[in-house]
């Protein structure tokens, strides 16, 4: 007869297989099953769920962001975000350089699915202290992974790449990916890359979105780029994908450190559109930093039925040696410009907005050079006051040494009403002069928007005005020297697309600009521009979009251009006062 010790052990027994089997058919599971109700953030809960053995782990739409630190994946595993759900880099955290959102580290059988769902770090934050700069903060990080999914999720501020491919060299003797699809997924804002390849075997990349990277070069949608020479590009094909407002390129391919004993690089990319990029493609066999390889790689990167589109300076850029190794084809591929869309300029019934009306107050001295336009506003008769520092005429421009024919330096600037209507002049000081606080006061008799301009071949920068002013760039762009300072431009509802262009005059005079949308975000930036920047932005926020001058990071600080076309035509001195 059994003892009443033995019945227990065998109670004890039986109900831990009972537990067990109910695990085992409990294939699917909530990560808000293992929330703890004191629990500082939503770590514990996520990285539980994961780590429960189910096949399946959903990660629901609670209403708010789930915040956590970094989360670490596993084999055989399933994750389905539903539509709205946010995970989220708790702020403060991350401090690691190689801290990722969610690491998978020799994993094989994953798929995270997510349409309409986020995963979303705090890149600017990894750029101030207390953080230690680094390119690795990476969203979704995959070391000598295979048979992978990603599907529909956006990727956006990560503190390095989207999506990393990359390769776990001390446990992967076979130093690759293998068998990875990435579909309909949005890799936006990150910091170095929209997805960065090291190496990759059967890699799928279709109907993604790689855009506006922006903070640690190479700053591309897509980077194709080994460590090692025993690393791989085979059978990788993107398709239907979008690259759009990159600092660095659309597509890049970096690959110094192959050479003929690595396998021969299979890369097709078709249907594909990049756009506004600082090369559509770029594509490098040699660096400064690594020199030309001992022997040439072999291979072929091939671009089918692709559309390269308003390219801010080179569409193709192809490192010289190129030729001797892996081939660039290009086959059946446009390239274009399109026109700018049409300049707005609303100088009737404006609605303005003025938080001091009647008040003289001081604006960010822009000097314009050359020809220059201002605009004010004004919601009914009254006087104007405006106070300009300007600087001495200019010598006149010249071509093949002659002056240019029909170009005369005005000696006022005539006010022009809504109608076309000059109603006042506006005196310029002798050309040997310059003025500090030069004012001009005039009467507009009604309301509206009065724009005042001309060649005046000098600096002229407005400084302090009792309404609203602002630069007018409805008919063109302007010139600056040394401009420093923020500029508003309104983007009514419904705009198609917005250009922003910013140009130095050489490599010896540059500027540093950024771009920021009605919600604060950074949607460019270049710290020293000293050719053509062009920034287009397709169905833009409403709102002011700020456009930031500075002093470039390296160069001297001198001419610059700016350019803004598809809002209302005025870059706004003040925030405070504008007008749509």
């Amino acid at each position: 007869m059994k003892t009443e010790q033995e019945n227990i052990k065998w109670i004890v027994l039986l109900s831990a297989f009972l537990c067990a089997a109910m695990t085992a058919s409990a294939r699917i599971v909530r990560a808000d099953a293992f929330a703890g109700a004191n629990a500082p953030d939503d770590t514990q809960a996520v990285q539980a769920a994961i780590d429960s053995g189910a096949d399946e782990v959903v990660i629901p739409n609670i209403g708010r962001p789930w915040i956590v630190c970094p989360l670490k994946g596993r084999s055989n595993l399933m994750m389905s975000f539903e539509k709205g759900t946010v995970i989220e880099a708790k702020k403060g955290e991350f401090k690691d350089r190689q801290a990722c959102l969610i690491k998978f580290d020799c994993c094989t059988n994953v798929t995270l699915r997510g349409y309409g769902a986020t995963l979303r770090m705090h890149r600017l934050d990894y750029h101030n202290k207390p953080y230690k700069r680094s390119e690795w903060r990476h969203g979704l990080s995959f070391l000598s992974c295979s048979d992978v999914k990603v599907v529909g999720l956006t990727i956006m501020e990560t503190g390095g790449d989207g999506i990393y491919l990359g390769v776990n060299v001390e446990k992967d003797p076979e130093r690759a990916n293998f068998r990875i699809e990435i579909r309909d997924v949005a890799c936006l804002r990150n910091n170095r890359q929209g997805i960065s390849v090291i190496s990759a075997e059967d890699l799928l990349v279709i109907g993604c979105e790689l855009s506006e990277t922006y903070g640690t070069s190479p700053e591309a949608g897509i980077d194709f780029e080994p460590n090692r020479s025993d690393q791989r590009f085979v059978n990788c094909r993107m398709k239907n994908c979008r690259m759009r407002n990159n600092m660095g390129a659309g597509f890049e391919l970096w690959c110094p450190r192959f050479d003929s004993t690595s396998r021969p690089v299979s890369i097709i990319v078709e249907d594909c559109e990049t756009e506004c990029n600082n090369e559509e493609v770029r594509f490098r066999d040699y660096s400064r930093k690594y020199g030309k390889p001992k022997t040439q790689p072999s291979g072929t990167v091939t671009f089918r039925n692709c559309r390269f589109r308003n390219m801010r300076n080179e569409y193709i850029y192809a490192s010289h040696e190129t030729g001797r190794g892996i081939a660039l084809k290009i086959e059946n591929c446009t390239f274009e410009d399109d026109p700018h869309p049409d300049r707005i300029a609303v100088k009737k019934s404006v609605l303005v907005s003025d938080d001091a009306p009647g008040v003289l107050k001081p604006v960010s001295p822009m000097t314009q050079t050359g020809w220059i336009g201002y605009a004010v506003c004004a919601s009914g008769p009254r006087s104007i006051t405006v106070k300009a520092k300007i600087g001495k005429v200019a010598p006149m421009p010249t071509r093949k040494g002659r002056p240019v024919k029909g170009l005369a330096v005005a000696d006022s600037l005539p006010v022009i009403d809504g109608d076309g209507k000059e109603i006042a002049k506006l005196p310029l000081p002798p050309g040997e002069q310059s003025v500090k606080d030069y004012e001009w006061r005039f009467d507009v008799p009604s309301a509206g928007v009065y724009t005042f301009g001309g060649f005046a071949n000098r600096g002229v920068a407005i400084v302090a005005s009792d309404a609203p002013v602002a630069i007018d760039v409805t008919e063109c762009g302007h010139d600056f020297f040394k401009a420093t300072g923020d500029l508003y431009a309104y983007v009514p509802a419904g705009t198609p697309r917005i250009v922003i262009t910013a140009d130095g005059k050489s490599r010896q005079e540059r500027v540093s600009v950024a771009i920021i949308d009605p919600e604060g975000r950074l949607r460019g930036k270049r710290t020293w521009v000293e050719s053509c920047e062009r920034y287009m932005f397709r169905d833009p926020e409403e709102g002011l979009w700020k456009i930031e001058l500075r002093e470039p990071f390296v160069g001297k600080f001198g001419a610059h251009g700016l350019d803004f076309i598809g809002g209302l035509g005025y870059l706004f001195l003040d925030k405070g006062r504008t007008w749509r």
